[in-house]
């Protein structure tokens, strides 16, 4: 449980020259936190590499948004991947993804009782592998970037 911070509930933003990093979630309940439930942002780096986090039955609610995905020019590339967790009582996106290089992936997952489901600006992308429920939402986006399955 990681509730009512004064910004965010988890950040995970690694510093320093990276390959690849890696941080997984597991029935982990984030609430209450004012701005971000769980914020990914991109490390300055030239070697690009990628910053993924795998979130697994958990639960992000209240806030201005539950999940968010940022990267900057010149900034690693970042990925949320989430797996049958919930995302709700946002006041802005639910799941925001922010910059080229920034994803966001859903399978298995419910965003329901926000002010909007999501939302990927600047280049970034919101994928779905189309076993998701966009529903109760104030105001919908449509249906996110479709992904087959393997």
């Amino acid at each position: 449980m990681v509730s009512d911070n004064g910004n965010t509930g988890i950040a995970f933003f690694p510093t320093g020259s990276i390959f690849q990093s890696l941080v997984t979630l597991n029935r982990v309940e984030i609430r209450n936190n004012p701005n971000y439930g769980f914020f990914l942002w991109g490390t300055p780096s030239s070697g690009g590499g990628l910053i993924v986090a795998n979130v697994f039955e958990s639960t992000v609610s209240g806030g201005s948004y539950c999940f968010y995905a940022l990267t900057d020019a010149g900034h690693s590339p970042v990925l949320i991947s989430l797996f049958h967790s919930i995302a709700s009582g946002s006041l802005g996106p639910a799941l925001n993804a922010e910059g080229e290089n920034a994803y966001i992936s859903a399978a298995n997952s419910m965003v329901t009782g926000n002010s909007s489901d999501w939302n990927a600006g600047s280049g970034a992308v919101v994928q779905s592998f189309g076993d998701n429920y966009f529903t109760g939402n104030v105001s919908s986006t449509g249906n996110p970037t479709p992904v087959l399955r393997q």
